[in-house]
């Protein structure tokens, strides 16, 4: 898809509410956040279609129909892609330049929209296959495999049965097919990895006798397919989709069309294989996409992140090969804009995940993936397997443990890195916490690495999210707070979180992506206490109710409940100092920087804005910079109060 098209579908997409769009063809009933529909792609009974204006897409959770707005429209009117868009803009009275734009789709555009067309056919033609009485010996396979009929339908699991069934069923009914979509021709069909031809120059099924995936992109067209042996082990045990113009491994990520369709999707496991990402989803993690046999590349990443997701957690197959693509995975990441995790492999005795649950159990493998090793002591446990028999090699270790931790490490893990360490050179404790503490201070201090590569994103929070990204989300490409200043006054912007709810809204991607995992679990942690309609300023006046809530609702984070503590017990509550302590700092923090640097942007914004044609933004520019001001003076008020207790 050309840049300037999809930037035409991503300008519809943002224009409109996806359930304002979907109640013109249907009845929507608001329920809770979402809106929910009787589901028009298969014979629903029940309100199985949630519509979302939060993430702007819909999914049955019946027949697991998803897609974005305008796939919504293609699919219920049964119309191309691009006539769908066209049909939003006249309907939705938007911007008729978008109109102009899409009339002069290239004919790649066209193309791309019949192989979807024919991708959505055969796939039918293979999960018809599979339901037919005569493959029952498939289905008794799939149920070897640990795969129900759920599962069947969740992943759109079909079969090929080879011996040119697929072929014939075509030729069937040739004329039709090719009338209404010419890739139904066969030399398209080799092209597009549906059949092949013999040196007499015979057609026949590219598939034979193998179980079928379904592969989609992220805004869920089917893009490919992938077929698995079941019984022939001299060939290949995997048959893919030749590259195609809407193909790309590099590009794909199996199962990310149902990841981004969950409530809670802030974090992603990465696997390798098919039936590895099913089983981690059958272990209760749905959050799970398959590389296919790929390293990650910069389209992926760029993807995921443009999910809002910010936690990557790997896991390859547990042998010589996968640690290898492990290690090489881990260190091209280290220097992006997401927190890094490894599944710890130390107590598995299976080469992947598949296997393991087959032997285990899912239970068992829920609690496997649990299992997570921060990208620093993944690699420090990979210097461990050094030589260190000698004083010259234990020094080296020592160097190698210390460079580890100061690129990579992270302040919460201290306690783990002293402990680790010392298991191999017996340092005094004190001594060498200092050391690693001052490393990592280093750390903090450094520019941001590797800058042309970070990817910008926006956070999803569940609770303070605005379904309408605000024209300040522009200004955060260019503009990066300083990493030191948001970790130099980590314990300071709790407190004021703590005596304030209103800046909880100014922590956003930008400010998000500074923080580490466990700081971001801090400020969630507030936001659940806000929802429990706590009265905030008992936490400082008696921390114990606010241990109390963490130790019952968040027991597992021990790390989150000592830094809490060790938080909340530097605050005594005092009417006269609690401004002056948490808000004498904050003027050097990141807010007064967030504020006036937003300020600035937003008036330059309008500056540039015609006034006869942006009257409604301009207006909308203005209403923000009021609310930033406002809140400025909240902070002045507050500081002020500060320094007049400070000379009482």
């Amino acid at each position: 898809m050309s840049k300037i098209t999809n930037n035409v579908f991503q300008a519809i997409r943002d224009a409109v509410n996806i359930s304002n769009v979907i109640q013109n063809y249907i009845k929507v009933i608001k329920k809770g956040n979402n809106y929910w529909a009787i589901c028009p792609f298969h014979n629903d009974t029940n309100e199985s279609l949630s519509i979302s204006d939060k993430k702007q897409i819909f999914k049955c959770f019946s027949c697991n129909h998803a897609g974005d707005v305008i796939k919504f429209v293609a699919d219920y009117k049964k119309i191309p892609y691009v006539l769908a868009a066209q049909e939003i803009i006249r309907t939705m009275n938007l911007d008729l330049k978008l109109l102009n734009h899409l009339q002069k789709i290239s004919p790649e555009e066209t193309k791309k929209n019949k192989l979807f067309d024919l991708n959505k056919q055969i796939q039918k033609w293979f999960i018809n296959f599979l339901n037919n009485k005569n493959n029952k010996h498939v289905l008794d396979y799939l149920v070897k495999r640990n795969l129900n009929q759920s599962d069947l339908e969740y992943f759109k699991i079909g079969y090929a049965p080879g011996n040119d069934q697929l072929l014939n069923l075509i030729k069937s009914n040739y004329d039709n097919l090719v009338q209404e979509n010419d890739e139904f021709e066969l030399n398209k069909l080799i092209n597009n990895s549906f059949l092949v031809i013999d040196k007499k120059g015979d057609y026949h099924d590219f598939f034979n006798d193998r179980i079928i995936f379904s592969i989609y992109d992220h805004l869920n067209n089917i893009v490919g397919f992938s077929g698995r042996i079941i019984n022939n082990e001299k060939t290949p045990k995997y048959l893919n989709t030749k590259t195609t113009l809407v193909f790309k491994k590099d590009e794909i990520l199996y199962n990310f069309n149902n990841v981004i369709t969950l409530d809670d999707n802030h974090q992603l496991f990465i696997v390798e294989g098919f039936m590895d990402a099913i089983t981690t989803h059958k272990s209760n993690k749905p959050n799970v996409v398959a590389t296919m046999g790929v390293e990650l590349s910069n389209k992926h990443l760029e993807t995921i992140a443009n999910y809002g997701i910010k936690d990557l957690i790997l896991c390859f197959d547990n042998d010589h090969a996968g640690f290898l693509a492990t290690k090489k995975q881990v260190l091209k990441l280290a220097n992006l804009a997401f927190n890094i995790f490894v599944v710890d492999h130390k107590n598995n005795d299976c080469k992947d995940i598949d296997e393991y649950a087959n032997k285990y159990g899912y239970d068992a493998t829920n609690k496997l993936l649990e299992q997570q090793l921060h990208i620093s002591e993944f690699l420090l446990l990979d210097v461990t397997n050094t030589n260190k028999s000698t004083p010259s090699l234990k020094h080296s270790y020592k160097q190698d443990c210390f460079e580890i931790i100061q690129k990579y490490g992270d302040i919460f893990y201290i306690d783990k890195y002293v402990d680790f360490i010392n298991q191999t050179l017996q340092m005094d404790e004190v001594l060498l916490k200092k050391i690693i503490e001052e490393l990592l201070i280093k750390k903090q201090s450094k520019p941001i690495q590797n800058k042309e590569n970070e990817y910008s994103y926006v956070y999803q929070d569940k609770k303070y999210h605005k379904t309408k990204k605000q024209i300040t989300q522009q200004s955060f490409n260019n503009k990066k707070l300083p990493l030191t200043k948001i970790n130099k006054h980590f314990n300071h912007l709790v407190i004021i979180l703590l005596m304030n709810r209103k800046f909880l809204n100014r922590f956003d991607s930008q400010i998000r992506n500074k923080f580490s995992r466990n700081q971001n679990l801090i400020v969630n942690i507030i936001e659940d206490f806000y929802l429990y309609n706590f009265e905030v300023n008992a936490i400082l006046k008696d921390s114990e109710i606010f241990i109390e809530f963490i130790n019952k609702n968040y027991a597992k984070y021990d790390e989150i409940i000592n830094q809490f503590t060790k938080i909340i017990q530097v605050v005594k509550y005092n009417p006269k100092l609690d401004n002056l302590i948490a808000f004498e700092l904050a003027k050097n923090s990141f807010l007064y920087e967030w504020y006036n640097n937003e300020i600035k942007h937003l008036k330059l914004t309008n500056l540039n804005l015609d006034i006869n044609d942006n009257q409604e933004q301009i207006a909308n520019n203005e209403k923000l910079i009021k609310q930033y001001n406002d809140e400025k003076v909240l902070l002045d008020n507050l500081i002020n109060a500060s320094l007049f207790h400070k000379n009482q």
